[in-house]
């Protein structure tokens, strides 16, 4: 499963802005969890998963030092966060 951020128009990744604003932990925490939905899917550990809609999902993430909600859309073999 590869994970491709959103990019406005712009060129701004709002994703990456954000992840920019933490804690190095918390960064790390949530870049880890990412890395393992793309090498395990919908099984990655520490990972939860809520399908909000036919093709809206929400992915919760536990940080270092809170926990981190990111609403995304599963195509094909990606995901749009």
């Amino acid at each position: 499963m590869k994970i491709t951020f959103l990019e406005t128009p712009f060129g701004q990744v709002p994703v990456i802005d954000f992840l920019k604003t933490l804690s190095n932990k918390d960064r790390a925490c949530i870049l880890a969890a990412l890395k393992n939905v793309e090498e395990l899917g919908f099984g990655s550990p520490r990972v939860q998963f809520k399908k909000l809609s036919n093709d809206l999902w929400e992915i919760k993430i536990c940080g270092e030092t809170q926990g981190y909600s990111f609403l995304f859309r599963y195509v094909l073999d990606s995901l749009i966060g």
